[in-house]
């Protein structure tokens, strides 16, 4: 029972499926199965039932009752998917189902006996090949001829030419008639419903196909939008961190952010001779610093338009065939060729290449596309812009943070970074010197040979102390006319006595020149130490301040006697 309601419900559903798409070939394995039921039903019936007196030989329908059900296991097998509708079996039988039909009502109404028996099969038989399938012209034509023609010719054997015959003939041709009317009406029908079926399934098409750039325009206006909103952060930030390099590395964290391909990426900087890593984001940036690239070693320089985006998709196997054996091996050292695909584009500042920003994934060669390319061209033009915002506020904050003179720190940006490295030392429990000085008689050389000599000789101290103590962490200042500041985290009194000595033996080695002028520049200096001289700031300004003018008697005193 079970069997025979989910065996219904599949037809039904079957039904609705066929009737809801454009699809032929199942409209007529449906109309197959079901012409296949109703005959082989009415055969089995009829094998049964049928007075033996009637027909000749009742074994006709059990024959039609095998090939129906025959038919009915092929259609069925493709109804359920486990046959292909374009098999040579089923193609074949599709042609000759009608065939099929119209032969078995000709076989019937041969072997029947009355005249309605005869009349009745073939009826049906016609009736039934017209419902199964939607014929084309030629088809139509085809299957009333033959089933005209077969007929007549059967009649015309069994009963030979009398009137009877000639109403076979006459009811013939009007069943034939009206057969082919039926066919044709119904496959007119049919084309139509099949060109509106595939205007819609066109329009749907166009539709969703419309949809999907329109969604895809705003996936990448999304990005775009994340993008500027990303770079414009940055530049907010800027005005908090001038140190070049940490803006590159905010801007390549935002864009592998907003990249989501990207796993990792890196950002190179033209120095004039050489490109330098000076980002990078999923690579150890130290080791990546060892690698030393010229401008023709780069993939940009083989393109006719260098500042055009592109997807690398074997970097190894290009750096292999340009890059010398040596830069290469370094390259493989420091693990700076596996990326599998690599999205980059370069970029410029004040009309002049300055680098270029990589965005790497491990995952795939062909992750990126031409999207990500537009999208790496647009994040390529945020960070000009950006750089060129960082380079204007460079020069304006240059101006209140450092002396133009002497390109040392000034009096309010020296104390700004004193009071972090103070609070830095208190935080990490490190030492931290502060040293002050002033210079010797620089009123006396202003008074003898004037103050454009008493200027040079403030830089020609300058120039020979940040030389000397280029530490990162180390802090120059000029915090008056003649008086400077030297601070030292992380290195205690000794090491920062050992230190000013070396500049006073350089300033003797190289006195200062001005015209006819020579002279070896001498200076005060007095050194207070956290945590061991106080553990107040203020106080060792103080103290080193006081210890200064002692060290500068001494120091003048020294000069008279040599």
């Amino acid at each position: 029972m079970k069997f025979i309601i989910g065996f219904k419900n599949r037809i039904i559903n079957e039904f609705k499926n066929v009737f809801n798409r454009n699809d032929k070939i199942h409209y007529d394995v449906m109309m197959g199965i079901i012409s296949s039921i109703i005959i082989l039903l009415l055969e089995l019936v009829s094998f049964f039932t049928v007075d033996p007196t009637s027909i000749s030989s009742r074994d006709v329908y059990l024959i039609a009752s095998i090939l129906m059900l025959m038919q009915l296991m092929v259609f069925w097998s493709v109804a359920l998917n486990s046959a292909k509708t374009d098999s040579i079996l089923l193609n074949i039988l599709m042609k000759l189902q009608p065939i099929f039909i119209v032969s078995i009502g000709m076989a019937v109404s041969y072997l029947s006996v009355g005249y309605s028996d005869q009349i009745y099969s073939y009826i049906i038989a016609v009736f039934a090949a017209s419902l199964i399938q939607h014929y084309p012209l030629s088809k139509r034509i085809f299957l009333f001829v033959f089933s005209s023609l077969g007929f007549i010719a059967l009649m015309y054997i069994a009963i030979g030419p009398n009137p009877k015959f000639y109403e076979y003939l006459r009811f013939c041709i009007m069943i034939s008639i009206v057969g082919y009317v039926y066919t044709t009406i119904q496959y007119i029908m049919d084309q139509k419903r099949r060109g509106l079926l595939y205007m819609l399934e066109e329009t749907n098409i166009s539709q969703k196909s419309a949809l999907d750039k329109l969604q895809l325009a705003y996936a990448n206006l999304d990005q775009s939008h994340r993008i500027t909103e990303g770079m414009m952060k940055i530049t907010a930030e800027i005005l908090e961190n001038d140190e070049f390099d940490d803006v590159l590395q905010m801007i390549l964290n935002e864009a592998v952010n907003v990249m989501p391909k990207a796993q990792a990426g890196s950002i190179l900087i033209f120095n004039g001779e050489l490109m330098e890593y000076r980002a990078a984001l999923g690579y150890d940036l130290k080791n990546l610093q060892k690698i030393k690239l010229k401008v023709e070693d780069l993939f940009q320089s083989t393109f006719e338009d260098m500042y055009a985006p592109a997807i690398i998709k074997d970097l190894k196997v290009f750096d292999e065939g340009h890059l010398g054996s040596d830069l290469l091996n370094s390259l493989k050292e420091n693990k700076a060729l596996i990326a599998k695909a690599v999205l980059t584009c370069s970029f410029k500042y004040d009309n002049q290449f300055f680098g270029l920003i990589n965005l790497d994934n491990f995952e795939s060669d062909t992750i990126f596309d031409e999207t990500d390319k537009r999208m790496i061209k647009h994040l390529a033009h945020q960070i000009e812009i950006t750089i060129a915002i960082h380079k204007v506020y460079g020069k304006a904050i240059k101006q209140t943070r450092y002396d133009i003179l002497t390109q040392a720190n000034s009096r309010r940006y020296h104390q700004e970074l004193l009071e972090k490295a103070y609070e830095k030392a208190v935080k990490n429990k490190t030492e931290m010197s502060i040293c002050t000085i002033d210079l010797n008689n620089l009123k006396e050389l202003n008074d003898l040979v004037g103050h454009d000599a008493g200027d040079d000789s403030l830089r020609h101290f300058s120039s020979i102390v940040r030389h000397t103590e280029n530490d990162e962490s180390t802090i120059f200042s000029r915090i008056g006319g003649d008086e400077f500041v030297l601070v030292f985290p992380g290195i205690d009194a000794i090491e920062t006595s050992k230190k000013i000595e070396n500049i006073r033996s350089i300033l003797s080695n190289h006195p200062f020149h001005h015209g006819n002028l020579t002279e070896v520049l001498t200076f005060g200096c007095g050194i207070a130490t956290y945590p061991y001289d106080s553990l107040s700031l203020e106080e060792l300004v103080i103290l080193s301040d006081r210890r200064m003018y002692v060290n500068k008697e001494e120091v003048k005193k020294n000069h008279k006697k040599s």
